[in-house]
C-alpha cells in the first residue's frame, strides 16, 4: 500500500481545513500530488503503516483505518475495505501519529495536531445534529446566561461552567442587552435536550475599520473543541469574530480569513443602567458608545458584582496591554510598571516585585 486512500467525507473534511491546519494541508497535497512514496526511505513523511482511513461508523470522534496485515488479510477475503468488520478505529490525534514517520512529524507542532483533533471533533458533531445553533435576542439572552439552563453532558467543566456571569444573581445586569436587541443578540450552541453546550455574543452595526460589521464576540464552551463550531458558524455568516478566546485580547479580530488588530466602537440605544455585566471585549463605555479600548471610555464594566470603574480607579497592566482595576494591579519595582496581581512575580532576594 504505498498510495495513501481515504474516503469522500473525511477528503472534505480535510479540504475544508487545509486553510486553517497544517496536517490537513500536508494530507490533502500528499493525496492530490502524490510525491512521498519517491523519496528515500529515512525522508518519507508518510509511514505507510496505515490506509485506507476514514470516518468510523461506530465510534463518534474516531477515525477508521487499516494496517498492512489486515488489508492483506481482506485481499485474501475478498472483502470490501470499507466495509469490512477487520477495521480499526482510533482517536484522531492518534491516527495521525501512526500516519506520519517521525520525519514528517517534525514539520508539524504539537498544537498543529491538538488543533486536528478539535477540529475533528467540531467537524463530526456539526454532520451528526449533536447539537443545534440557535440565534437568540432580548430576554433570551438573560436565561441562556443562567447556568440553570447549561448542559451537564460532558460536566460541568470549560470556560462555560466557570464563566462569573452564570450565577443567578447576574440575571439582574443584562438589561444592556435586552433593552439594546438592535445592537446585541447571542447565539447558543444547544445539545440534544435544548440545554447550552457554549454561547458567544453577537454585536450588530459594529464600527470596523471604516465600515459597519457584525462581530462574533468571546466563545464560552464546555468543551474546547467546540470553539471552531462557532468560527465556523461566523465565517458562514460574514462575522468578523475574536482571535483569541481570552479576556484579555480585546483588539485581536480574524476578518475575511485575515487577522488583524483594531479599535472598534458600538452604539446603543440605552445605556443607562443601574447594574452592567462583565463584558469581556466592548469593556469601555463612553455615554451609548461601547468600546474595546480604554483610551476612549470613561467607565469600565468589568466588575463581576454588577458594578463598574471610573477612569480614576485603573491602571495601565503592561503585560496586558490594557486597563485594569486598581484593586487588582500589583506595582513592580523591577519593570518599573503595573500588571495583574495574579502576573506579578516577587523576587525574595530584593523584596520587590517584577513583572
Amino acid at each position: 500500500m504505498t498510495r495513501l486512500i481515504i474516503d469522500d467525507q473525511l477528503m472534505d473534511f480535510l479540504k475544508s481545513k487545509s486553510r486553517d491546519n497544517p496536517v490537513c494541508k500536508v494530507i490533502v497535497q500528499e493525496i492530490e500530488n502524490p510525491r512521498d512514496r519517491y523519496r528515500r526511505k529515512d525522508k518519507k513523511h508518510f509511514s505507510g503503516d496505515i490506509n485506507y482511513l476514514g470516518f468510523s461508523k461506530d465510534a463518534p470522534h474516531f477515525i477508521s483505518y487499516l494496517n498492512e496485515l489486515r488489508w492483506e488479510q481482506i485481499d485474501l477475503l475478498k472483502q470490501d475495505p470499507w466495509k469490512s468488520g477487520l477495521r480499526f478505529q482510533g482517536k484522531a490525534g492518534k491516527v495521525i501519529r501512526k500516519l506520519f514517520t517521525p520525519e514528517g512529524l517534525k514539520q508539524f507542532k504539537d498544537k498543529n495536531i491538538e488543533q486536528f483533533s478539535n477540529l475533528f471533533k467540531s467537524f463530526c458533531d456539526a454532520h451528526s445534529g449533536r447539537y443545534d445553533f440557535e440565534l437568540v435576542s432580548g430576554e433570551d439572552i438573560r436565561k441562556y446566561y443562567d447556568e440553570e439552563y447549561y448542559s451537564p453532558k460532558y460536566g460541568e467543566v470549560g470556560t462555560l461552567w466557570s464563566s462569573c456571569m452564570r450565577h443567578d444573581r447576574c440575571r439582574y445586569y443584562f438589561d444592556i442587552f435586552t433593552e439594546n436587541t438592535a445592537s446585541v443578540s447571542m447565539v447558543v450552541m444547544l445539545d440534544e435536550d435544548g440545554l447550552v453546550l457554549g454561547r458567544a455574543l453577537i454585536w450588530w452595526g459594529v464600527s470596523f475599520r471604516g465600515e459597519i460589521r457584525t462581530i462574533m464576540d468571546r466563545i464560552y464552551t464546555v468543551r474546547d473543541c467546540d470553539q471552531q463550531a462557532f468560527i465556523d458558524y461566523a465565517e458562514k455568516e460574514g462575522w468578523v469574530y475574536k482571535t483569541v478566546q481570552t479576556y484579555d485580547c480585546k483588539q485581536d479580530f480574524t476578518v475575511d480569513g485575515e487577522e488583524v488588530y483594531a479599535t472598534v466602537s458600538i452604539d446603543l440605544d440605552y445605556s443607562d443602567f443601574d447594574l452592567y455585566p462583565y463584558l469581556d471585549t466592548f469593556t469601555y463605555m463612553d455615554g451609548d458608545t461601547l468600546w474595546n479600548d480604554s483610551e476612549y471610555g470613561t467607565m469600565t464594566l468589568d466588575d463581576t458584582e454588577g458594578g463598574y470603574t471610573d477612569e480614576e480607579d485603573r491602571v495601565y497592566d503592561e503585560n496586558a496591554r490594557t486597563t485594569i482595576r486598581r484593586d487588582d494591579a500589583q506595582y513592580c519595582e523591577v519593570g518599573q510598571g503595573y500588571c495583574h496581581m495574579n502576573d506579578a512575580v516577587y523576587l525574595e532576594y530584593r523584596d520587590e516585585y517584577g513583572l
